[in-house]
C-alpha cells in the first residue's frame, strides 16, 4: 500500500520488491537475522520508519504499526481516537516479550515452537537468492 509517499505492506512484498535495501527494519525477534538478506539493516524497535518505508515486529506491534499509519495518514488526533476506541493500553501480565526479558527457558521453547515456519522462511530465502 502506498499513500502519500509512505510504504505500508506485507514484508514478503516489500522483500519482493527490494523495498528493504539500505532501510532500517523490524520484524518478528525470531526473523531479524534474516532482514540482511534483503539488504535490510536491523532495528529492534516495534515500529520503525526509515523515509516512506514503516515497518513492525511481531503480532503485536501490529496495532502500534497502524496506529502510526493513521497517524501519518490522518493525524495523530484520528490515531488517538482508534486507540481509545480500542482501549488498547497496553499492560502484559508477564514481563516475557522480548527474549532479552523473558526467561531462558521459554525463549529456548518459543524458538523449538517456531522452529517449523522459521525453516519454511529460511527455505524461501535460500530459493530467492
Amino acid at each position: 500500500m502506498e499513500q502519500n509517499g509512505i510504504i505500508a505492506a506485507g514484508s514478503a512484498i516489500r522483500n519482493g520488491a527490494g523495498l528493504l535495501v539500505g532501510k532500517r527494519a523490524a520484524t518478528h525477534w525470531n526473523a531479524m537475522d534474516f532482514l540482511p538478506a534483503f539488504g535490510a539493516v536491523p532495528a529492534f524497535e516495534r515500529v520503525v520508519r526509515d523515509g516512506s518505508l514503516i515497518t513492525a515486529g511481531g503480532v503485536t506491534s501490529g496495532i502500534d504499526f497502524g496506529l502510526v499509519v493513521v497517524a501519518e495518514l490522518l493525524g495523530r488526533e484520528e490515531a488517538e481516537t482508534i486507540q481509545l476506541c480500542l482501549e488498547y493500553a497496553p499492560a502484559p501480565p508477564f514481563n516475557a516479550g522480548l527474549p532479552g526479558s523473558a526467561p531462558a527457558a521459554v525463549v529456548e521453547a518459543a524458538k523449538a515452537r517456531m522452529l517449523g515456519s522459521r525453516a519454511e522462511r529460511k527455505a524461501l530465502i535460500d530459493h530467492g537468492s
